[in-house]
């Protein structure tokens, strides 16, 4: 599954895109962040990587704009396994291994969408892509 990042403006909120290209390409999407309000709004979801491509373009077609966040990138030398950025990650895509060694679920990881480890790393070991 891929991430998919789609940005509305105003004048796209009341038009029910999403459900459109949801029913056109007979696709499942998995939406993992919505935040949508009459001024615009953005709207993080998960689509199966086969059909990428097509949902992008057909969304872009619609006057979406659509990025792929990328995910965030751990400096293994530089990180100390503080923890910090395990206390901080909203998904539990960063967590401690049985010997207390940082663990890295790039599924799960929102990505750049999110970046809340990368400011709260006090080593700066973890960047986003």
């Amino acid at each position: 599954m891929a991430k998919i990042l789609l940005k509305f403006s105003e004048s796209l909120v009341g038009k029910p895109i999403i459900s459109q290209i949801i029913m056109k390409y007979n696709v499942p999407i998995n939406i993992i962040t919505a935040n949508i309000t009459s001024k615009g709004g953005e709207f993080l979801a998960e689509i199966p990587d086969e059909i990428l491509v097509k949902l992008v373009k057909a969304f872009r077609k619609k006057g979406l704009i659509v990025t792929l966040p990328k995910l965030i990138d751990i400096d293994e030398k530089e990180c100390f396994s503080c923890g910090a950025c395990i206390t901080i990650c909203p998904v539990e895509a960063l967590v401690f291994d049985k010997d207390f060694s940082l663990v890295f679920d790039k599924e799960k990881c929102l990505g750049s969408t999110c970046n809340a480890c990368v400011d709260a790393c006090p080593a700066k070991a973890i960047t986003s892509g």
